[in-house]
């Protein structure tokens, strides 16, 4: 959680509303949002896509909606994993 906080502490003030939006959506389970995640390959992993920012969450048993990570799409993003 630390890195989510540091990377949402750089980015610019309409970045963070966005992503935080998102973010709120996800952990309330609004089902249009989690809609339109998609599954990554080879992992038991779900990510969103806003504008240059890719959020990675996961479900635990119960349903509920565990934000792994925010980065900011690179070449790497997805090795970071």
């Amino acid at each position: 959680m630390n890195n989510i906080l540091k990377l949402l502490k750089k980015i610019n003030q309409k970045d963070f509303l966005h992503i935080s939006k998102i973010i709120d959506q996800l952990e309330s389970g609004d089902k249009a949002t989690i809609n339109k995640a998609q599954k990554l390959k080879s992992y038991d992993l779900y990510r969103i896509r806003k504008g240059k920012f890719r959020i990675i969450f996961s479900f635990n048993r119960n349903g509920d909606v565990i934000i792994e990570n925010v980065f900011k799409r690179d070449d790497n993003t997805y090795k970071k994993l």
